[in-house]
């Protein structure tokens, strides 16, 4: 039988070894990012995808006061939103601060059954006419002068929480209403599925085919689907990114286009753990624009209608909002309008170099998930530029941390930090 006192310092020995250990792996990870300025990516669309705002309606719902719009929604052109409901007066007013800002209506959205039993009465699978006449009404309330407009039919069909049925006759429901749109409202782009999860590129494929079947039954009707709409949550960011690839690459390659598909778009991204740090978001917007989707919007849980811009900004105990890390991040990226540099990657960091406006160039790099932290050399390459200016993001602001007048730019970069290096200075967007 082992003594205490042997114990004890059997313990303490496995205690130092255990602190020993994690010294020696929290070594900082070394990684090196090469932008080519004279190489640009070449993807369907070069502006911001998405800035960020799923819960903007909420947000513009509950402010009359237009002054807090031009502050705190305005540096952010917004270009997407996604919304259960259509409200003319803020896509006009969105269409102001972004001319090319695109409105998309869930049409199931607010319908009665959704998150209710299966034997609840609303449900399409018990009686089709109640969905009918839901969807019906809710058109009617679309203006029919409406741009910068499409409709997105359902909400992730492939989680029993929005379909308890089966994925036939989730299928069966989506060709007939999207047959229905296409004959009754031509004029409107028309997207689905929004599936969502790891089971979401399965569930794609499958109504890809199902349609295909159903065109075959019914020659006499329309059936276009204008844009793959699908979800980015609920996996690894391995199987989202595999997932993206395999997805933009049947729709850019017109695999699809048999049945009208031209574009993709993820009507909701971030998973609740990746929401508050710009870094995820930056990883997200970094794959987007690499393989073509058009357009992005974040996913919102439970308090899109609060006001809050969920993760984007939070209230103060005196009604009034405090500015976050994500909504600097966001500000940032919506001067990216130029094309975009190709950049040389040899690691996990987030990465987009782009051109302003003017042609001066703005690279923005994130850490989320290489820890404690990664020493990044920068190589950039020779040209005119005689100093560049880099700062951290931060929930108080775009903080200068230095100005270099190199080729090289070291940075140390911490896990969940993001980083900004700009030609020119970058002004306080809350001015």
């Amino acid at each position: 039988m082992i003594s205490k006192t042997k114990f004890l310092a059997l313990i303490y020995c496995l205690v130092i070894t255990s602190v020993g250990f994690t010294q020696r792996n929290s070594t900082p990870q070394a990684a090196t990012i090469e932008v080519h300025f004279d190489k640009v990516l070449v993807t369907p669309h070069t502006s911001p995808v998405d800035s960020s705002l799923a819960p903007l309606i909420g947000f513009l719902h509950s402010q009359p006061d237009t002054s807090l719009w031009n502050k705190f929604v305005k540096p952010l052109k917004p270009n997407f939103w996604r919304n259960k409901d259509y409200y003319n007066e803020y896509h006009l007013k969105a269409l102001k601060y972004n001319p090319n800002f695109h409105y998309q209506m869930s049409l199931g959205g607010g319908y009665p059954a959704y998150k209710k039993e299966a034997s609840h009465p609303y449900w399409p699978t018990n009686d089709y006419s109640k969905w009918q006449d839901f969807r019906t009404n809710k058109m009617k309330n679309i203006p029919s002068d409406i741009k910068n407009f499409s409709i997105d039919i359902w909400n992730e069909p492939n989680h029993k929480t929005y379909w308890p049925g089966s994925d036939s006759t989730f299928f069966e429901m989506f060709c007939e209403t999207l047959s229905w749109l296409n004959t009754e409202y031509p004029e409107y782009p028309i997207a689905g599925p929004s599936s969502t999860g790891t089971t979401s590129r399965q569930f794609v494929d499958d109504l890809i085919q199902f349609m295909r079947r159903w065109k075959l039954r019914n020659p006499e009707k329309k059936l276009t689907l204008n844009t793959l709409a699908v979800h980015g949550l609920g996996q690894s960011h391995e199987d989202f990114l595999t997932d993206l690839i395999y997805l933009s690459n049947k729709v850019n390659s017109k695999q699809w286009s048999d049945l009208g598909i031209n574009s993709i778009i993820y009507n909701e991204y971030l998973r609740s753990h990746e929401s508050n740090s710009f870094s995820w978001s930056l990883k997200k917007l970094e794959a987007f624009e690499k393989y073509g989707v058009e357009y992005a919007a974040r996913a919102c849980w439970g308090t899109c209608q609060n006001g809050s811009l969920d993760g984007i900004l939070i209230e103060d105990a005196n009604g009034g909002y405090n500015t976050t890390e994500n909504w600097f991040g966001y500000a940032v990226y919506s001067l990216m309008t130029g094309k975009r540099h190709i950049t040389k990657n040899d690691s996990d960091l987030a990465t987009i170099s782009a051109e302003r406006e003017d042609g001066s160039k703005i690279i923005l790099i994130a850490n989320p998930q290489i820890g404690p932290e990664v020493h990044l050399t920068l190589k950039l390459p020779s040209s005119s530029v005689n100093s560049w200016n880099i700062y951290q993001i931060t929930d108080d602001g775009i903080k200068l941390v230095s100005s270099k007048s190199t080729n090289n730019i070291s940075i140390s970069i911490a896990k969940r930090e993001s980083y900004l290096v700009s030609e020119k200075s970058i002004s306080d967007f809350r001015e």
